[in-house]
This record gives structure tokens, C-alpha cells and sequence, in this order.
């Protein structure tokens, strides 16, 4: 992945895409189908619908600066173990002790617990 400037994944439907994430962080544009789980994290400009496409986006990516490459080596960030941690604390913490923290760390909306 040194060496490497794109990823195609050529899987259709996707679950999760452990891999591209592996390939995004660090820092290939990863282009893959427009059906999946990997479209909620791959920019829509990086993905396709035919293999015409593919080839068109698979071209323009090779041209991808490094200042784009380095933001999406940085938007897979949240995927990493020490994020699902933080994650995974910050989320029983509030459970235990229903304390609201969701402004305090961007922590995304969860139900109140009635008591």
C-alpha cells in the first residue's frame, strides 16, 4: 500500500469493508461500488454503478492530491480501536451514571434512562 496511489474494491453489497478502510487510512482513494455499507464512509466521487464508471473514477483518483489523500487517511479515524473505546466508555458511562455528555464530547444522541 506504499506504493499505491488507489484501491478498487469491486465487491457489490458490502457489509462493512474492513479493508478499504485499512486501504483509506492509509491514504488511497478508495473506489468502489455505489451499493454497500462501504458508501457511508467513501465519498460519493469515489464510487461507481458500471464498469465504465469504475474506470473513469479509477483515472481521476491516480490525479488525487496528497492534502485530499491525508483527509480521507483522517475521516477512517473513528474506525480505529482506540476511538470504539473511547466510544464504547463514553457510551456506559452514561448508561451507569445518566449523565449527559453528548455536548460536552460530540457524542451522538442517545435515549434518556428513566430512573
Amino acid at each position: 500500500m506504499k506504493k499505491s496511489k488507489v484501491y478498487f474494491h469491486s465487491r457489490e453489497g458490502e457489509h462493512f469493508g474492513i479493508s478499504i478502510v485499512e486501504a483509506m487510512s492509509a491514504g488511497l482513494i478508495a473506489v468502489v461500488p455505489i451499493t454497500g455499507g462501504q458508501t457511508e464512509f467513501v465519498p460519493t466521487i469515489y464510487q461507481y454503478d458500471s464498469l465504465e464508471q469504475a474506470s473513469q473514477v479509477v483515472a481521476s483518483a491516480l490525479d488525487v492530491a496528497d492534502e485530499e489523500r491525508q483527509r480521507i487517511s483522517d475521516s477512517v479515524k473513528r474506525f480505529s480501536e482506540i476511538n470504539y473505546k473511547r466510544q464504547f466508555q463514553l457510551l456506559i458511562s452514561k448508561l451507569i451514571y445518566n449523565v449527559n455528555i453528548d455536548q460536552q464530547y460530540n457524542f451522538p444522541n442517545f435515549p434518556t434512562i428513566n430512573q
